[in-house]
């Protein structure tokens, strides 16, 4: 069926207008919205996730993070969710064929 094949785009669209509206609105943000991240990368093969959720293992440290200003934050957020929202409209006009008036650019693929 053509609605769960779109449901990856679907599910793309929803996140990307909400990353936008949370930029524009403070009220839909949660409280560490502009805080990164960088964690090192494992050297193990096969990283043990049960282990380190059933309490064997401790988790990563991360090698740096830090907070973002509120407008390289809201930038991030808006192009993030514009380029989702243009991933959800690609696949949802390849899949289902509406509307008509953006072009298929996965045609020459299938």
């Amino acid at each position: 069926m053509i609605i769960f094949e779109c449901l990856p785009f679907f599910l793309s669209a929803g996140v990307g207008g909400y990353l936008v509206l949370a930029a524009f609105f403070p009220s839909l943000r949660h409280t560490d919205w502009n805080k990164w991240k960088i964690y090192a990368s494992y050297n193990d093969s096969k990283p043990r996730f049960w282990s380190r959720s059933l309490g064997l293992l401790k988790a990563r440290k991360p090698a740096a993070e830090g907070e973002l200003t509120e407008t390289s934050a809201n930038i991030i957020y808006v192009g993030l969710g514009l380029a989702l929202l243009f991933i959800a409209l690609l696949g949802i006009r390849h899949l289902a064929g509406v509307p008509e008036i953006f072009p298929d650019i996965f045609e020459k693929l299938t």
